[in-house]
Formats: structure tokens, C-alpha cells, sequence
């Protein structure tokens, strides 16, 4: 006869090899899975693109995926390199294209990174700025979250590119072209004023500033954009790369609360390490050399984002002490 202990070793026995069993199927299950997801290490096509900027962490929310599938890169991309026709790998590979005047494309691990980012802020119905529209890519994807009772403000101080952008909007997005205002003008001196007076936009406006702003180069500190930050209503977003010319920078969020809170009107959080075109006048653009050295994502939500291209040398992390003066620049260049 068979004791009851016996019964309750025998019992346990069962149980173990059932659930070794089981977590063995879901082990191979899971290998199978991600076995299927390998990236795609030449994209031929936007679809290829975006898998990819998915599938790296890169692209986390649903919305940015769709937006990018609806803009091809193809359409904003220079047709010719060197007085020699892109090839299709060139059109969908992830690094940054030379537009003119000393302009750049952003490579699109980039792009996915900085809306996905935003997304958050860029509500439909709600007005945008994109600050240094150069190819219009991301003033196109930004229109497109935007809705089309949403406004987007393309910005660039060269009229060269506004052209090339809505150019590229009219040929590649053209449904979008109702909803986006492309203007020339200088990001490091702009005001609310200036920005409400393109009348059209100043119902969803009210008086009260944009809902977000996207700057596609690289502020060399917060002082720079101080009369960007004022255009941002409580609650509104800022992505911006922000470091000296030529050196590391950080891409930042910054946001504004809808009330004060602890005496900070803003909050600001690093999200990485890259190295951007600087945002200069456009007399300095004109003179610059063009940064197209590979690039990095570095130290993305502790980590869990996936490193893209490397550097030679390591990008240094944001120290309290950087935090600090962050914050103090912020309410020293943005009160009044």
C-alpha cells in the first residue's frame, strides 16, 4: 500500500516534469519568435525601415509606427549623391543624406527616436513647430499625427529648403500640404507674437503658445532657446540635442508644467548621446562644415534602447551637476 508522503513526492514529481515541459515548449516557442524577428540588414523599402526602428526599441509607441509607414523616405531623400543616382539601399539605409546649403536629412534610427519621444505632446487637433524643416520629413510626419484639424509650423532660415520641403510634401504627401505652413525665419529669435501672427492658427493657438516643437540641429546650451521654449503652452513638449558644435549632444525632452512645482516651471530629462548639425544663423550655416560621421544612441531609459552605429570615443552621461545648471538656465532664459 502506498503512503500518503509517497503520494505527495510522487505528485510533485509530475508537476515538475509538467512544468519543465512546459517552460521547454515556451523556451522554443520563444527562440522561434525570435528567430523571426532578425532585422533586415539591407531595407529596400519603408516597410523594411521601420520594422527595423521597431524591432531595435527604437519605435516604441503604435502611432509613430504608423506615421512612418505612411512617410517613405524616399520621397525627401536627395534622388542623387556624388552625380550619381541613390540606389535603393541608399534611399532606406539608416544613416543621414546632405541636403544643400550644408544641411542634412537625419538617419532614421533618429527620427524614430525624437518622435517616439514626442509623441506624447503632439496631440491631434493641436499646433506644432518644426524648427530647421530642411527636407520637410519630419514637418510631414508631424502633420500626419496632427490630424487634419492640427496645424504643423515647418521653420527654416534658408529659402532654399522651404522650397525643397514642400516641394517634397506636394510630391510624396500631398494630402498634407492643407495643414502645414512652411516659413522662413530664424529659430534662435522668434517670438509667440511672431508665431501668432500667421492667422490661420491662432484658433487652436488661443493665445497661449504651441503644443510642441521638434528642432532638428543642436543648440550649443538652454540659453539658445529661450524664445523657442516661451512658445510652449503649459503641458507642451520640446525634443531638442543640445551641446557645443562639433562635440556630443544630448537629445533632451523638455516640458513645461501645467503649474509650477517646486518653484520649476520646466522639466527636463536626457534621453541620449548623438551628434547633430548645429543650430546656427544663417550666415554660420553657410560658412560650416557639415558633422556626418556616424552616430550613437547611447544610455536610452537605463539602457533598454538598442545602440545603433558606434563612436570612437564615448559620449560622457548627464551628472547631477549638469541636471542643475540645466535647471538653472531654464528659469533664467525663459522668465519674461
Amino acid at each position: 500500500m502506498i503512503g500518503r508522503p509517497t503520494i505527495y513526492l510522487l505528485g510533485g514529481l509530475v508537476l515538475g516534469v509538467v512544468t519543465a515541459v512546459a517552460v521547454y515548449i515556451q523556451s522554443r516557442r520563444t527562440q522561434s519568435i525570435l528567430g523571426s524577428l532578425k532585422l533586415i540588414a539591407n531595407p529596400t523599402s519603408q516597410k523594411d525601415l521601420v520594422f527595423n526602428l521597431v524591432h531595435r526599441g527604437l519605435v516604441r509607441s503604435h502611432r509613430i509606427e504608423e506615421v512612418l509607414l505612411a512617410i517613405d523616405r524616399k520621397n525627401y531623400v536627395p534622388p542623387v549623391f556624388d552625380d550619381k543616382p541613390l540606389s535603393i539601399q541608399q534611399i532606406y539605409s539608416d544613416s543621414a543624406q546632405g541636403l544643400s546649403h550644408n544641411a542634412t536629412i537625419s538617419a532614421p534610427h533618429i527620427h524614430g527616436l525624437m518622435l517616439d519621444l514626442l509623441e506624447p505632446h503632439v496631440k491631434r487637433g493641436g499646433v506644432v513647430v518644426d524648427v530647421g524643416c530642411g527636407s520637410g520629413y519630419v514637418t510631414a510626419c508631424l502633420a500626419t499625427l496632427v490630424g487634419e484639424s492640427g496645424r504643423v509650423i515647418g521653420i527654416d532660415h534658408e529659402p532654399d529648403l522651404i522650397t525643397l520641403a514642400s516641394s517634397n510634401v506636394s510630391r510624396g504627401n500631398p494630402d498634407l500640404l492643407p495643414r502645414i505652413r512652411f516659413t522662413v525665419g530664424d529659430a534662435l529669435d522668434i517670438s509667440i507674437e511672431s508665431i501668432l501672427g500667421i492667422s490661420e492658427y491662432n484658433d487652436q493657438m488661443d493665445g497661449s503658445g504651441v503644443d510642441a516643437i521638434m528642432v532638428g540641429a543642436a543648440a550649443d546650451s538652454i540659453k539658445a532657446l529661450g524664445s523657442l521654449l516661451r512658445l510652449l503652452r503649459p503641458g507642451g513638449g520640446m525634443m531638442v540635442p543640445v551641446g557645443p558644435p562639433g562635440g556630443f549632444h544630448k537629445i533632451l525632452l523638455i516640458t513645461r508644467h501645467e503649474k509650477v512645482v517646486d518653484g520649476e516651471e520646466f522639466k527636463v530629462v536626457n534621453y541620449g548621446t548623438v551628434r547633430f548639425v548645429p543650430l546656427q544663423t544663417r550666415q554660420e550655416q553657410a560658412n560650416a562644415d557639415v558633422f556626418s560621421a556616424p552616430v550613437k544612441v547611447m544610455n536610452i531609459d537605463g539602457g533598454n534602447r538598442v545602440v545603433i552605429k558606434s563612436l570612437l570615443n564615448p559620449a560622457p552621461d548627464m551628472t547631477p551637476d549638469d541636471y542643475r545648471q540645466m535647471r538653472e538656465d531654464l528659469r533664467r532664459y525663459t522668465s519674461g
